[in-house]
């Protein structure tokens, strides 16, 4: 899995995509609710036709939304993420949250929701339809209890991480259980207390990059995935 990806949310329109491929992006984040897997899957096929590249050159992540946290939904989220991507398979296939829409966090019908819907995607490794899955927004103990109910152990937990907000409990926890952190908002939505914060950018001034590269560098210095999303070239280079 490239440990740098292409956050695909709020992006539909295909040359930004193509710009991504341009500059070199390989994996890509999206999911069947963001209604952006169809122009991401033609623009990687044709990419993919027209540079000579391969399936497997390509890593595609996508997402069960809360509110289909069951085994049926769950699994029938694997098929229309397919039939809109039309890549063959799912690269990676994660369960968006812990808990189903609408449920209260201290609802124990969540345990056996997210229990039933990883056992979907278990199905969807088994099929060959997905070639990994993970979680998102997982904290210690879900995936305690994930691990206790299954042989399956998540590929990656994918959560919010930034200098401003990292949960080395967790992070030692994903880390001593082989399991790939993977930061979303790396940016922290623009928060100006990360990007105007004076340290950082003396940093990022002495060594001649843009406080934007530095956070980045922070996550891959620590071993962090990490997916920006941008629709502009130059910031996606």
């Amino acid at each position: 899995m490239p440990m740098v990806g292409l956050g695909c949310y709020g992006i539909s329109n295909r040359s930004i995509i193509e710009d991504a491929l341009e500059n070199g992006y390989r994996h890509f984040d999206t999911a069947n609710f963001q209604e952006n897997e169809t122009e991401l899957g033609l623009e990687v096929h044709d990419y993919m036709f027209m540079n000579a590249f391969h399936r497997q050159d390509y890593f595609i992540t996508s997402k069960v939304h809360s509110k289909d946290l069951d085994f049926e939904r769950a699994y029938n989220s694997i098929d229309v993420s397919l039939e809109a991507t039309k890549l063959g398979y799912i690269d990676n296939m994660l369960l968006l949250w812990p808990g189903s829409m609408h449920v209260d966090e201290s609802n124990p019908k969540n345990i056996a929701n997210r229990h039933a819907a990883w056992r979907a995607l278990e199905k969807g490794v088994e099929e060959r339809k997905l070639a990994g899955a993970g979680v998102s927004n997982f904290n210690i103990h879900h995936l305690e209890k994930l691990m206790q109910a299954s042989d399956m152990k998540p590929t990656v937990n994918q959560i919010e991480i930034h200098p401003l907000h990292c949960e080395d409990n967790l992070v030692e926890f994903c880390r001593e259980n082989d399991i790939v952190v993977q930061g979303y908002a790396p940016f922290a939505g623009g928060d100006e207390r990360l990007l105007n914060n004076v340290t950082l950018n003396a940093i990022a001034d002495r060594n001649e990059v843009t406080v934007h590269q530095l956070i980045l560098l922070w996550h891959l210095q620590k071993g962090f995935g990490v997916l920006p999303n941008s629709t502009k070239s130059h910031r996606q280079q």
